[in-house]
């Protein structure tokens, strides 16, 4: 498992760590440590001159030869066997692997050969390839395979070899010497004089892409993990190409012969460049500068290098048979992670490290939980072990994350922990909320969870010592079930890290702190299971958790919702990060549980550029109206009716499902069962933008009894040729919302229905035709209900339009309040909503009490019974 602990250098260490080649040369000239012998030739040798080099996933290598046909070792090298059953050519050029691992072997004069049996035996497969000189080989991810000829182009098969036709449109040069194939599928041909050519539909087409390439005679290839290409030319060194191909630019410092053969890459992306005559040259700084490593090579014209899945390099030389790299162990590192530190104290961390050559540097690489980048320190020998120290303000109730880098002195590396990072939880005595619990009723509700694995997390021990015994006068605390309904303390579970309640607080100036604990794991997700319909959940770690680190198990999505006095809006608003303290709604819209998972790694995925969910639907929203309702302090401001381009006009994923209430509240709503979704009941309704007119039905709930102050937002921005109106059926009264853009209800806990009506005149005309009734005389009707304790409805209408007033009075003839003051109301039926209070806003005392209209000429006065 040597190669799972590779990494590249540059991600590893960053860009100011000292180049590999220049820390060796530090290391020899101040230490007792001699210079390594870096290569040792195999067992392959006898005046063998090999031609190309491939290895299979089983470590396999195999040597296409000069006139003596393919060699096979099965043992890294140290010994080999004669595999030509079935060759009919033994001059072998190029080599190819599939990864069936089927071997592609291209000879000069007789074409390809294939073998499925690893090498056993090997068969013709030439049909439809016009020319048997086979300079080059590729393989893309597809399976196609490509041959480079000498004088007839490229061939492709898609047929595993069966069947061959030539790809040569606008191939101006046909003498192909090589090939590479980048991991976009791209293709790239070295010829003999014309330079490079690309494809980028799989050989179909070829473009010339030389600029910058002062050498035409392309002799070898190599794409690294970023896609740079790098191109070895006859007499012109190197160059390198970082936008796929387009520009080219030679990168020869260092470089003592320009003739290059062959390319390799090893995983920590360093490059091996083989020459005729000087032998092998390493870059460790993609390519800009070239360092000569032949040490115990004994032939110098290396036609041809590989590097397994250890890392170990095999250099094919020119008569001096294969060669191997002597260090192509990576360093030992022997580790036993700690599993918990202490608050703000030094973490120490030791390694055994070991290697064959010695080590040349250890590092130490930390960061707290939920930070971005790793801090990087030099661990000290310390007896047999490497010491490295996590300072003490690093060490928090974020928890601790680090791993080890040892380099040993050819520039082999290894991580550890190798899959990731190690992950230290940290011990501390508590952490505090950083901010005062909102005070007060209705509006004062909060959810609130903790961000530690608690030593005692039952809401007295971590609420009682902040707030006082549990006493509904000054505190209250409520858990949502799986079944919807809510159980109040004490018959509440325990705060478990990444779990919500309610909690209301009557007092000011009250702070929550946790007791101690012990942070969550920083190197896995943490998962937590989604009941059907509503769950409260919350960010189980001390530091701020993106939203995109938030994912479930049947990859549904999914909004958060949070509350702060009222529902947030989940468009404008949208809930970008989980807060620790805070508490979250989620709507799981499966009969099944779903699992969700928080992930605490806030390092940046490559490329992670996506739009946001709500920027989308704003982009798309040709207009909205926001319905907000008040009722006391109790505030619902989430509703939004919209039309959005794209939207369905039944259930889509933009149709939010309301959110459950708590304590005394005002729910505004969009009911539709019909859907047959497991939400009924939703705060956002959006429709596609194709209709002459729009209506929507909404309903309005309290358990306060007061009245509710409905008002409509947004009004501007629907067109001017669209009419806006709210009709109330039951009482045959409907109003231009763009007049006025208010309207009050009496609250109740019973559903009071209500349309929002959105179109051009006829189709509003059409719709309101049944409800806009005009009285032939004037009314004024019973209030209901009555008695009533302590708002009722006051229901009159008008045959013409005019000016009202309605106050209502004491049995004495005193005025108690006047709730309409000759105000120019259009004929129709129009309602008012006495709230019980006077003109001083206090409540009056039970009783009866008369209302009077004037209306013109009209008057007329009625009784109302007030019952406490």
């Amino acid at each position: 498992m040597i190669g799972a602990h590779i990494i590249k250098l540059e991600s590893a260490i960053g860009k100011s760590r000292v180049g590999i080649s220049f820390l060796l040369v530090w290391l020899l000239a101040n230490t007792n440590v001699a210079a390594q012998t870096f290569w040792q030739q195999t067992n392959l040798s006898s005046g063998v001159i090999v031609r190309s080099l491939v290895i299979n996933s089983s470590g396999h290598i195999f040597a296409g030869t000069a006139d003596v046909g393919v060699f096979r070792s099965l043992n890294n090298g140290d010994n080999w066997t004669q595999v030509n059953s079935g060759l009919i050519n033994l001059n072998i050029q190029p080599l190819a692997i599939n990864s069936s691992g089927h071997i592609f072997a291209g000879t000069l004069g007789d074409g390809v050969f294939r073998s499925t049996d690893n090498g056993a035996s090997w068969t013709q497969v030439k049909t439809g390839l016009a020319n048997p000189v086979i300079l080059s080989l590729a393989i893309n991810a597809s399976g196609h395979v490509f041959a480079g000829t000498s004088g007839g182009g490229i061939f492709r098969s898609m047929d595993n070899g069966n069947t061959w036709t030539s790809v040569n449109a606008s191939l101006t040069n046909t003498k192909v010497v090589s090939l590479a194939i980048s991991a976009s599928g791209h293709i790239f041909a070295g010829t003999n004089g014309g330079g490079v050519f690309r494809s980028t539909d799989n050989g179909d087409t070829w473009i010339p892409v030389n600029t910058g390439l002062t050498n035409s005679s392309i002799l070898s290839f190599a794409i690294n993990a970023s896609g740079h290409v790098f191109a070895g030319t006859s007499g012109g060194g190197i160059f390198r190409s970082i936008d796929n191909g387009s520009t080219w630019t030679p990168v020869n410092t260092g470089l003592t012969n320009l003739v290059i053969l062959s390319f390799a890459i090893n995983a920590n992306g360093h490059i091996f460049a083989g020459t005729p005559g000087d032998g092998v040259f390493r870059s460790t700084d993609n390519g800009d500068n070239w360092t000569l490593i032949n040490t115990g090579l004994t032939n110098s014209v290396v036609e041809v290098l590989a590097i397994n899945a250890t890392g170990r390099i095999f250099a094919g030389t020119s008569g001096g048979g294969v060669f191997r790299s002597v260090d192509s162990a990576f360093p030992f590192i022997t580790h036993v992670p700690s599993s918990l530190a202490q608050s703000n104290q030094t973490f120490l961390v030791d390694a055994n490290i070991t290697d064959d050559t010695g080590i040349a540097s250890a590092t130490l690489n930390f960061r707290r939980g939920g930070d971005l980048s790793f801090t990087t320190i030099t661990m000290v020998r310390v007896g047999d072990n490497y010491r490295g120290a996590v300072p003490a303000e690093s060490v928090t109730s974020h928890g601790v994350e680090y791993f080890i880098i040892a380099t040993d002195l050819v520039g082999n590396i290894t991580r550890s922990s190798s899959s990731g990072i190690f992950s230290v939880q940290v011990r501390t005595s508590g952490v505090t909320k950083g901010s005062s619990q909102p005070s007060g009723d209705q509006s004062a509700y909060r959810l609130i969870s903790v961000p530690l694995n608690l030593d005692d997390n039952s809401p007295t021990a971590v609420l009682e010592d902040d707030l006082g015994p549990y006493n509904k006068k000054k505190w209250r605390f409520f858990e949502l079930r799986p079944d919807q309904s809510y159980s109040e303390f004490p018959n509440t579970s325990a705060m478990v890290s990444g779990n919500a309640f309610w909690l209301l607080v009557r007092e000011a100036d009250k702070v929550i702190d946790t007791g101690p604990g012990i942070s969550n794991r920083t190197n896995r997700e943490y998962a937590m299971p989604l009941y059907s319909l509503w769950n409260f959940i919350a960010n189980p770690f001390n530091f701020t958790i993106p939203v995109k680190n938030v994912s479930l198990t049947s990859g549904r999505s999914f909004e958060l919702r949070t509350f702060t006095g009222s529902w947030n809006d989940p468009v404008s608003t949208k809930v970008t990060a989980m807060q620790p303290f805070e508490g979250y709604a989620t709507f799981n819209t499966s009969t099944t549980i779903d699992t969700l998972f928080i992930d605490p790694d806030l390092t940046p995925a490559p490329g992670s550029l996506g739009k946001e969910f709500s920027a989308t639907i704003t982009e798309k929203m040709l207009w909205s109206i926001r319905v907000l309702a008040q009722c006391q302090e109790a505030v619902d401001e989430d509703n939004i009716a919209a039309i959005v381009d794209g939207a369905s006009n039944a259930w889509d994923e933009m149709d939010q499902p309301e959110p459950p209430p708590i304590g005394e509240y005002v729910s505004v709503y969009f009911p539709h069962p019909e859907w047959d979704k497991l939400a009924k009941i939703y705060c956002t309704d959006f429709r596609s933008g194709s209709s002459e007119g729009y209506v929507w039905l909404f309903e309005v709930k309290t358990n306060i009894r007061d009245k509710v102050n409905l008002s409509f937002e947004g009004l501007d921005e629907v067109p001017a040729e669209l009419e806006v109106w709210l009709m109330d059926e039951a009482l045959k009264i409907t109003q231009n919302l763009r007049e006025r853009n208010h309207y009050t209800l009496a609250g109740s806990e019973h559903p009071k229905q209500l349309k929002l009506i959105v179109g051009k005149r006829d189709f509003v005309d059409e719709k309101l035709a049944e409800s806009q009734a005009i009285p032939t005389t004037y009314e004024l009707s019973q209030n209901f209900p009555n008695p009533f304790n302590p708002v009722t409805t006051i229901r009159f209408g008008l045959p013409n339009a005019e000016r009202v007033t309605l106050k209502v009075y004491n049995l004495l003839g005193k005025e108690v309040v006047t709730l309409v003051n000759d105000e120019k109301r259009e004929a129709g039926y129009h309602i008012s909503i006495w709230d019980g209070r006077n003109k001083h806003g206090n409540l009056v005392a039970s009783g009866v009490y008369a209302y009077r209209i004037r209306a013109g000429s009209f008057s007329m006065t009625k009784k109302l019974v007030m019952v406490k």
